[in-house]
């Protein structure tokens, strides 16, 4: 007859909750899984935290072509090529409450075969401590190097 010891059962208790967690879903607003600015989705986020949110966008339309990455380009996934283009957006005239800090995080370019290269933007929104509870609509240009804009809307909850 086999008999588990306590250590056995304490290391298939450790096992079975990294296997849960690996399973649990992504905290929407989190760097990984951010908000997605062309669905017009409502963040909620509490008063000191951070929460963050994407724009993808083809390339051609702030003015870039393959051309202008085709030296940042590697390999990323399956036959995707990536470019990591961050220096080449900004984020002006935020109009946002006073102390928030909302500024590009990262900026991707990605290329597929048969497809347009896409420029996925996320953007980063500090909110602080002590943020009014309630609705906050901010509103900010993209900026590329290439000197193409276009307006960006991102509506918060501040919610404890």
């Amino acid at each position: 007859m086999n008999r588990r010891t306590p250590a056995h059962a304490l290391a298939l208790f450790a096992l079975l909750v990294l296997v849960l967690a690996g399973c649990a879903p992504a905290v929407l607003g989190s760097r990984g899984t951010p908000y997605d600015l062309r669905r017009g989705e409502t963040a909620q986020v509490a008063p000191g935290g951070v929460v963050y949110a994407q724009l993808v966008v083809p390339a051609r339309e702030f003015g870039f072509d393959d051309a202008d990455f085709a030296s940042l380009f590697v390999p990323c996934g399956g036959d995707a090529s990536c470019a990591v283009v961050t220096s080449r957006f900004e984020l002006v005239d935020v109009a946002a409450p006073e102390g928030w800090t909302w500024r590009v995080d990262r900026a991707d370019a990605v290329r597929r075969p048969r497809f347009a290269t896409n420029v996925d933007v996320r953007l980063r929104l500090d909110v602080p401590a002590d943020a009014r509870l309630g609705g906050t609509q901010l509103r900010a240009r993209m900026v590329a190097r290439t000197g193409v804009s276009r307006p960006v809307v991102f509506v918060v909850q501040v919610v404890r």
